[in-house]
């Protein structure tokens, strides 16, 4: 998936605004041609304009409910 320039820092600036301690990182399941989740959180990080450490918060996130 593509998207603009604009629309990534858009969506960045958005996953900061609510904080990215709440964004948890979810894919698709990796059937009918759909990517694995190893190659979904590569196209995420190639496609945000977010620092390192910034996806490193949004990877160690855990849903409460599984605490």
């Amino acid at each position: 998936m593509r998207i603009s320039a604009d629309d990534a820092r858009f969506i960045a600036d958005r996953l900061r605004q609510i904080g990215l301690q709440r964004v948890l990182y979810g894919s698709d399941m990796a059937i009918s041609g759909n990517p694995t989740a190893r190659q979904g959180w590569g196209a995420f990080r190639a496609m945000l304009p977010l620092t390192e450490a910034e996806f490193k918060t949004i990877a160690a996130n855990v849903a409460p409910y599984m605490r």
